[in-house]
């Protein structure tokens, strides 16, 4: 196995990422740094997938369940071919294909009449 190969493009990765995020002005780069390794050997080792073919059948998926290192994702996808790594720069950024709208939930404070506490719950 050539690990020196995925050390460059894991440090890529890094590389990307720390651009992408200070490029945007926001955002904490320490969570996408820190899975750049295992992204790495997903995306490049592991996982069954084709930039060519990005529908293609039988294809691994991957779901990143800790949101705010997408950049880790971004940057692994650039990296292996589904777009020009200079698209991440455009990440946080209005119209960009990175941007993401939050909404915030709104919560209102109502007496609870069993136990006379105080509980939140949402509203529309």
């Amino acid at each position: 196995m050539d690990f020196k190969k995925y050390e460059d493009i894991a440090s890529r990765i890094r590389i990307d990422i720390i651009k992408a995020v200070h490029k945007a002005g926001s955002g904490h780069p320490g969570g996408s740094l820190s899975a750049a390794d295992i992204v790495t050997a997903l995306y490049f080792k592991v996982m069954n997938i084709d930039p060519a073919n990005p529908r293609m059948e039988g294809r691994d998926k991957f779901i990143l369940s800790k949101g705010h290192a997408g950049p880790v994702q971004y940057a692994a996808l650039a990296e292996r071919g589904y777009y020009g790594v200079e698209d991440m720069m455009s990440l946080r950024k209005l119209g960009s294909r990175f941007f993401v709208i939050r909404t915030e939930t709104k919560f209102r404070e109502s007496k609870c009449p069993q136990d006379r506490s105080v509980r939140a719950s949402r509203f529309p």
